[in-house]
């Protein structure tokens, strides 16, 4: 009798064991099924759809468009918007009887056949060069064609090899193996001489892959920097002393050579980015390369190259009430303002656009989300980006791309030299354990800290006006701080020097 208790004992024992370890299982399992399903969603919204079209719609029919899990641009009027669709999507409207017309018009016509059908290839490609000599014999015509991976990977090489005072890297691979080139032009390469307290900037471009204006006019730039280095140039020499410019003429290698806006993957990359309004999941490797780039490096400011429009884009993109078309201010809305306007009313073609002044509160003109501009705003704590639409055809005529450049130049430069207004400094923390360093000023934020870099040095944008200044050194058994009052007119940082704490 004993050992029949002591064998029930032990199967009643196992048994339940093996119950809980299924129920647990079960638990699992559920939660791997609604991770897939969020992750699904998630794809949804910044997977491009296969129809570019434009949506006419009535008021009352707004909210069924805005439900649609779809990318969604702003449209030429009021009551229009553009959206990349799904087949689904398109047919569901077409039941509700909402007008949708597809949009031929954000290619030019050479890369549509005589039938009127896109063709997939890239026309015009620009010729592969192995000198700066090459790139001068061929002037124009070296600018007015498309440069494709190959050429343009050639020709940062050849501008590499030739000046001491630039550096190519590769950030990362895309989706297909192809490099994200960044290149830098400070007068710092020379020799490996590093300056400290030298501000950083950045210029990304071709986010989408088949908006190309801003991929061409940047490796446009790169060139008149350097020969106008060379060629003893004052305002291009004191540019490169005085700041570290970083160029990434491509974000989305893969995209531009497929002639579509996602990557390989088909992914929207201004979708990609963690976001404060709607939070995180897995990125695209070259929202990845750019993440880390960004946050290895202090950079001040920053913009992002789109077309499909003529505007100069701030933040913030989005709301905490996904409400569309409302004004969405960040705290540094007045600075914001102020450099977008230092691009854009260099820009005749801007100013004379449906913007006043050239510039537009993101949220307030479409919202979206897991864009990069706001990333790098409330993630990187040092960076002030804006995103730049420079034509209303996103891949023009290549016989164009000149016009543009020249039509941007001035704005292109001035807006880098916004770098260095407000104020500068250097912090040094004498508390042990220092965790964190950062500028705080209250009237504008109390909680948006501008963080500085690893040697203790900041610049910090303002607009005109006077301000109390807070330095937080953050340690392991709390914070220390000293507040230091400036008033800070138009131009040059004011110095603040070493600031002890």
């Amino acid at each position: 009798t004993s050992n029949t208790t002591n064998t029930n004992f032990i199967l009643t024992t196992l048994y339940t064991h093996m119950f809980n370890m299924f129920n647990m299982f079960k638990g699992i399992l559920f939660v791997l099924v609604v991770l897939l399903v969020l992750v699904q969603i998630t794809n949804q919204t910044r997977t491009i759809g296969e129809n570019y079209v434009n949506i006419e719609f009535k008021q009352h029919e707004l909210e069924i468009v805005q439900k649609l899990e779809a990318i969604f641009e702003r449209g030429r009027t009021e009551n229009s918007i553009r959206a990349y669709l799904t087949n689904e999507q398109l047919e569901f409207l077409k039941n509700k009887n909402i007008k949708v017309e597809p949009i031929y018009d954000h290619l030019s016509p050479e890369h549509y056949n005589i039938e009127g059908k896109a063709i997939l290839s890239i026309p015009n490609k620009c010729e592969v060069v192995y000198s700066i000599l090459e790139i001068e014999d061929l002037g124009d015509n070296f600018w007015n064609c498309n440069h494709d991976y190959i050429s343009m990977s050639q020709y940062l090489s050849v501008i590499n090899d030739s000046y001491e005072f630039v550096k190519l890297t590769s950030l990362g691979t895309s989706i297909q193996g192809r490099q994200i080139w960044s290149l830098c032009i400070s007068d710092q390469y020379r020799n490996n001489l590093f300056t400290t307290g030298i501000p950083k900037f950045k210029y990304v471009g071709n986010m989408h892959g088949d908006e190309v204006v801003g991929r061409e006019i940047l490796l446009h730039l790169i060139y008149d920097i350097v020969m106008g280095v060379e060629s003893g140039e004052a305002d291009m020499y004191d540019l490169i002393v005085d700041t570290d410019i970083c160029i990434v003429p491509t974000m989305n290698p893969d995209g531009y050579e497929l002639k579509r806006r996602g990557n390989a993957n088909n992914v929207d990359l201004n979708r990609d980015f963690p976001d404060q309004f709607d939070g995180d999941h897995v990125h695209e490797k070259e929202t990845d390369a750019i993440m880390q780039w960004s946050l290895a490096n202090h950079f001040i400011l920053s913009a992002n190259l789109h077309g499909g429009d003529l505007v100069v884009n701030y933040p913030y993109d989005g709301n905490a009430g996904h409400y569309n078309y409302v004004y969405s201010s960040c705290p540094d809305d007045e600075l914001f303002k102020y450099i977008s306007k230092k691009y854009s009313t260099l820009s005749s073609t801007m100013m004379a656009g449906d913007f006043t002044d050239g510039i537009t509160n993101g949220a307030e003109w479409y919202i979206l989300y897991g864009g990069m501009q706001d990333w790098n705003y409330v993630y990187t704590s040092h960076t002030f980006e804006v995103t730049i639409e420079l034509s209303y055809v996103k891949w023009p005529s290549s016989s164009d791309f000149s016009s543009y450049y020249d039509e941007n130049k001035l704005s292109l430069i001035n807006y880098i030299k916004q770098v260095h207004i407000g104020v500068k400094g250097r912090v040094v923390c004498l508390a042990p354990d220092v965790l964190n360093v950062g500028i705080i000023i209250p009237s504008i934020s109390e909680t948006h800290y501008v963080t500085v870099d690893i040697n203790g040095y900041f610049y910090r944008p303002l607009t005109a006006g006077t301000y109390d200044i807070t330095v937080v050194c953050t340690t392991s058994s709390g914070q220390v701080t000293t507040v230091v009052t400036t008033a800070v007119s138009e131009g040059s940082a004011v110095d603040l020097g070493v600031i002890t704490v």
